[in-house]
């Protein structure tokens, strides 16, 4: 069945679904193809490549045939012949969702931050994915397939992995049709003493080190300089001990009223060593202000417990609040939005879902703050003034104001970076100090901040 939307049809192709890649073009000699696509594909047939001529060749029995590139271990054969009668080739629509993977992942945070680091030492003799949670090996998988079987080269979680697919559709479409089901970056539960433990387990790697460090020099604490010096590798560790322990004596001969006015009072080689010092704690300093940015910005459980209470009022109860399944039961009414209470959900690429559900990305025709308010006066009609409130600070938050490409493009959010690094976006605290961007519209004697 072909199933149109938009003027679009699109093959999709799955994985080892045979190809012919010598004339004549027969149905009955695809059995002895040696062509197998390796991963799915799918083809939009309104692409101009697909639509040229060159591309193109009915069979016979007036079979269509489309030329495709072979998208992985190019080194074997570099293109092929895909039958559209073929028994792994089926016409479908956006609608369809072909080859969507859903990954349900359940490491913390801190497993999640080191298996990406991990990647970084992968070679030949590491290269197995079944060491890594699901999200990383599923995406470590196709980053692998950018090279040839013979390559000595393996993907990592980094940024020249993912720019290898720049010139590899195929795979860059498969990437981007990743679901992940995870806790929202929104959702965190805060402890007795007021911190985040997901956070606050990942001290360790942002700056124990540094703390340890610190505490030797300042306090001359030997315990924290064994623990920093035994992270190191062991024929290293020595030289780096004997180099530590010689700044903590010219740091003691610092006069001891330096800090009142250092650049007077020390000398050159002892404020460069002053610096180091300051470099060390700005960093743990840094992350300890990131993780207060982190805590002010949730809002999932807020937005939650406020949808549950609108939902208890008119009388509707939310289906699966607590549960991930995406599989809707159909139904005349519409159902009670909901988030769910443990703060996970599924996770998708918005540019990915604009490409994907449309030819060409309208590139004159922006979303723009008009739009932006349209948007928030429905929500504050079915959603009330709170609800608008928490919607509009967090677009605000990772939009630049509604300024960002990602919102002109796509209407969605995405974290902007501000303040100092570690940067987490934004707080209150920059709205009290830019009254200009606090009001967006009034009306009904109500004000959005």
């Amino acid at each position: 069945m072909v199933v149109r939307m938009d003027n679009l049809i699109y093959l999709g192709v799955k994985m080892e679904t045979p190809a012919w890649s010598k004339h004549p073009l027969q149905d009955s000699q695809l059995t002895s193809s040696k062509l197998i696509t390796d991963t799915p594909l799918l083809l939009n047939m309104s692409d101009n490549n697909i639509k040229a001529r060159i591309n193109r060749a009915v069979d016979d029995k007036e079979t269509l045939w489309i030329q495709i590139e072979r998208p992985l271990n190019e080194i074997t054969i570099s293109s092929g012949w895909i039958s559209t009668n073929s028994e792994g080739v089926k016409k479908v629509s956006c609608w369809d969702w072909f080859d969507f993977k859903q990954i349900k992942e359940n490491a913390s945070l801190k497993e999640i931050y080191l298996s990406a680091k991990k990647t970084l030492s992968r070679n030949k003799d590491n290269a197995s994915l079944e060491q890594y949670p699901p999200t990383i090996k599923e995406t470590l998988t196709l980053l692998d397939q950018q090279y040839s079987a013979n390559s000595p080269k393996y993907a990592m979680i980094t940024t020249d992995s993912f720019k290898g697919l720049i010139d590899k559709p195929v795979l860059a479409s498969a990437l981007s049709r990743i679901l992940i089901n995870y806790e929202s970056e929104w959702y965190g539960k805060v402890d007795s003493e007021g911190k985040l433990p997901k956070w606050e387990a990942l001290n360790s790697e942002m700056t124990e080190n540094a703390n340890n460090v610190l505490n030797y020099l300042t306090k001359g604490d030997e315990a924290k300089l064994d623990a920093y010096i035994n992270t190191l590798e062991t024929s290293k560790q020595q030289s780096v001990k004997k180099g530590i322990e010689e700044l903590k004596r010219k740091i003691d001969r610092f006069p001891k009223d330096y800090k009142s006015n250092p650049k007077q009072k020390l000398t050159q080689g002892q404020i460069e060593i002053h610096e180091k010092v300051q470099k060390l704690e700005q960093k743990v300093m840094d992350w300890e202000k990131s993780k207060e940015k982190i805590k002010k910005m949730l809002w999932w459980d807020d937005v939650a417990k406020g949808l549950a209470k609108l939902n208890q009022t008119n009388g509707t109860q939310p289906e699966n609040t607590n549960t991930t399944d995406t599989k809707a039961t159909p139904t005349d009414a519409t159902p009670p939005a909901a988030l769910s209470a443990d703060g996970k959900a599924w996770f998708i690429h918005p540019l990915a879902m604009v490409s994907y559900f449309n030819e060409e990305i309208n590139l004159i025709r922006n979303y723009t703050l008009e739009n932006a308010e349209l948007a928030l006066r429905a929500i504050y009609e079915k959603y009330g003034k709170d609800m608008a409130i928490i919607i509009e600070r967090m677009y605000r938050s990772e939009t630049a104001h509604f300024k960002s490409l990602q919102y002109k493009k796509t209407g969605t959010g995405g974290m902007e970076s501000f303040g100092y690094p570690p940067y987490y976006g934004w707080d209150k605290e920059f709205f009290l100090l830019n009254p200009n961007y606090t009001q967006l519209y009034s009306y009904r004697n109500y004000t959005f901040i």
